[in-house]
């Protein structure tokens, strides 16, 4: 909410924490620049969806960026706009969870996909 206090656990919070002990700027970029930083993934049943979800929003997304451009050629634009089309429909048709149960398998595929797609993007 908009003028409310950051809220407890929020970087803003620790941030203004810091700044009402009257740590100054430059400390704490020296203790971040030596703090160690770790990915931590969480599995929760209701969160794992299908690869194919992320892997449509992907497509979405860079289609969208890439229609953004103004130099595109009408044949260009017309192919960007079927391959927007058929993203859509197809996440559309996707089944937002799955339905069987998961293996271990499954679930560490699905803990790596995180990683290709935050850490390992182009």
């Amino acid at each position: 909410m908009t003028g409310s206090n950051p809220q407890l656990g929020s970087l803003q919070h620790a941030l203004a924490t810091l700044a009402s002990q009257n740590i100054c700027a430059t400390e704490i970029r020296i203790w971040l620049r030596g703090a160690p930083v770790s990915v931590v993934l969480t599995a929760h049943p209701t969160e794992v969806q299908r690869k194919s979800v992320p892997d449509c929003e992907c497509d979405i997304a860079r289609t969208m960026m890439y229609l953004e451009r103004e130099d595109l050629l009408p044949e260009e634009r017309e192919e960007s706009e079927g391959s927007l089309l058929r993203s859509v429909l197809q996440l559309w048709q996707t089944a937002m969870l799955r339905l069987s149960r998961l293996r271990v398998i499954d679930e560490i595929e699905n803990g790596l996909s995180f990683y290709r797609y935050i850490f390992l993007s182009e």
